[in-house]
């Protein structure tokens, strides 16, 4: 995505007009610094509390998607489904994708796995490291 200008500092749209510099967006007030570090830091701290105290944690990253692609999206392919799970071999374990699977369906949703988007977040400390922190991205068609 940071070829699109969408990376960890957008500096694009998601229309492609310029939104910043790419030398000022690392420059400044520092973005990263400003916004992403501090909110990964408590979501890590966050993270590491459910873990010691109930010995897993399910992350459920939500997001919604309009029903025709922007430009920036890498996927352009309009038949979008309703729901998108976005799912990692490593912290997205089956029993997850299934529960998803299920709600989707019985609310009769056309639903697929890493389309439009993929992947889920978590935390890098945790990241392919400790399975007890399940993830996945939970996409929404926001025509829905």
């Amino acid at each position: 995505m940071a070829s699109k200008g969408m990376g960890a500092v957008y500096t694009s749209t998601a229309h492609g007009r310029a939104l910043r510099h790419e030398r000022s967006a690392m420059e400044g007030d520092k973005p990263l610094d400003r916004d992403f570090h501090p909110y990964a830091l408590a979501f890590e701290d966050l993270l590491a509390t459910m873990l010691q105290q109930y010995g897993r944690c399910v992350i459920l990253d939500g997001h919604s998607f309009p029903s025709v692609p922007l430009p920036y999206e890498l996927d352009q392919r309009r038949d979008r489904p309703q729901l998108c799970i976005g799912v990692d071999t490593f912290h997205t374990q089956a029993i997850l994708i299934r529960g998803i699977e299920n709600v989707g369906a019985a609310k009769g949703l056309h639903v697929e796995q890493n389309r439009t988007f993929a992947g889920t977040y978590v935390p890098r400390r945790y990241w392919r490291t400790d399975p007890r922190a399940a993830s996945a991205m939970v996409e929404t068609r926001i025509d829905l």
